[in-house]
């Protein structure tokens, strides 16, 4: 298996998981065949400057100069299915610049952390049109339940619910609105995208349909699917009314502000879909080399399981090492990993759920994880 296809796999897996500042700028990413000094310090740069809102054209070169070429690989990632998401929220470091992966996951950590700016990985191009109709949605909607009416391609109409209904409210309401038109949000899509300058190809435009299909079809019951396996994976509502450890909904719907939060970063353009491997010589430094000339420093690196598949390969393992040491990292910064319990239970793991999210200082990295040899010994103490 070359390189490519292994850090497709891994990048997949991740999004499965979700089944898929030292004053001086970081000097270029080394070779890849480089790694990292398992002894030397994550740089910190200087404290962020305030970041203004990006032009659309800004947001539109920053998407098209940062992806690389697409992956492929066998499963359906409009839904996450990691239900343990929202189990570190308080714990996350605020400010600074968020980079995450996969479908709608990392809206709640947006709402919690209101980062400068965020970018959202993934190697597969069907991810930025994924992030695309959310962003379509979020600009669209003034409300918690306008955004799911537009999502979810219902008819509003003139009802509405009051600022301080809970989420559950938001979702029943959301399930009880009758059926709109689905092609309604998928040409408002078409036409952001060309506001933004992306080019959506024959592909994308056929991706970008069965998106928006499966959002009006299945509705709050969409859930994550992969060839080959019948596991019971959470469903969108489920994840949307998920709590923290103490069974309190804190997901990017839990309230009006979180969701305006979200809504606000979107609007203004902070938010940056990109196709990108993690563990490739592209997307990554590019991300590091445009958070160093805006004077940013990376607060929180969410990379779901990810390192679970990197471990697969020594050289892919070195890339990641490489790509985590040339990126400017903030003051306490986070990285938030994700475990699957495949018949090995984590310590942490909360009674009821599969997976386990867990927040490490990112300094850890090169004092420890660099040298890991087993994704076990990256997750735990």
């Amino acid at each position: 298996m070359t390189v490519r296809q292994i850090a497709s796999l891994l990048i997949s897996v991740c999004v499965v998981g979700c089944e898929a500042s030292r004053a001086p700028v970081p000097a270029p990413a080394p070779p890849a065949s480089a790694a990292p000094a398992a002894s030397a310090e994550i740089p910190l740069p200087p404290a962020p400057l305030p970041t203004t809102a990006l032009s659309d054209r800004e947001l539109g070169r920053l998407s098209r100069d940062v992806s690389e070429p697409s992956g492929e690989f066998p499963s359906d990632n409009l839904v996450s299915n990691e239900t343990s998401y929202l189990h570190p929220i308080d714990q996350l470091p605020r400010g600074g610049a968020y980079i995450g992966v996969g479908p709608e996951q990392s809206f709640a950590y947006l709402a919690q952390i209101e980062p400068e700016l965020a970018w959202i990985v993934d190697i597969r191009r069907d991810n930025r049109t994924l992030h695309l109709v959310y962003k379509t949605a979020f600009e669209r909607a003034p409300t918690r339940l306008a955004f799911l009416a537009t999502l979810l391609s219902r008819r509003l109409g003139d009802g509405g619910l009051p600022e301080s209904a809970s989420v559950a409210e938001v979702l029943g309401a959301a399930g009880s609105l009758p059926k709109g038109d689905p092609g309604v949000l998928r040409e408002a899509v078409v036409d952001r995208a060309a506001a933004l300058g992306l080019e959506l190809d024959a592909r994308d435009l056929a991706h970008l349909d069965a998106i928006v299909r499966a959002f009006a079809t299945k509705g709050l019951d969409l859930r994550y699917s992969m060839k080959g396996s019948a596991r019971a994976y959470p469903s969108l509502g489920e994840l949307l009314v998920a709590g923290d450890l103490s069974g309190r909904p804190r997901g990017f719907l839990a309230s009006e502000e979180s969701y305006r939060r979200v809504q606000r970063l979107q609007a203004e353009n902070r938010v940056i879909p990109v196709v990108g491997d993690l563990a490739g010589a592209g997307a990554l430094p590019r991300i590091a080399a445009e958070l160093s000339r805006r004077k940013l420093a990376v607060s929180l690196l969410y990379t779901s399981n990810v390192e679970q598949y990197l471990m697969e390969s020594p050289k892919t393992w070195t890339a990641w090492s490489r790509n985590v040491g040339a990126l400017p990292w903030a003051p306490h910064a986070k990285i938030l990993r994700v475990y699957f319990d495949q018949g090995r239970r984590h310590p942490a793991q909360a009674k009821g759920h599969r997976t386990v999210s867990l927040l490490f200082d990112a300094a850890r990295f090169a004092e420890r994880d660099a040298r890991a040899r087993s994704y076990w010994a990256v997750v735990t103490p």
